[in-house]
């Protein structure tokens, strides 16, 4: 468990430079492996929110955090953060479902 807990921080830090040297596809291909291993890793999924936006890729951002809330509801930060994509994008009745 403990090796696993490693691999996993590891990992993402692989990833995390992977996206700081822009190779976007390949930290993406890195953190759809984390999430194959441990699918309810919260980190990784804002991680893959956070390259979409750098991206300029907001509906894929929306997607990744709508996929997220159906995972981890209670995510006020996903919540608060799909809510500024939709605004960005004038879809008010969107993000004021978030705020409810």
């Amino acid at each position: 468990m403990v090796f696993s807990f490693f691999a996993q921080i590891t990992g993402r830090l692989e990833a995390m430079l992977l996206e700081a040297k822009g190779s976007w596809g390949e930290a993406e291909k890195a953190y759809s492996s984390l999430l194959e291993d441990n699918p309810f890793d919260q980190v990784v999924h804002k991680r893959r929110v956070a390259l979409a936006k750098a991206q300029g890729n907001l509906t894929g951002a929306i997607d990744l955090l709508n996929k997220h809330l159906e995972t981890f509801m209670a995510d006020h930060d996903a919540w608060r953060e799909l809510a500024e994509i939709y605004i960005s994008l004038q879809m008010y009745k969107q993000a004021a479902f978030c705020y409810i």
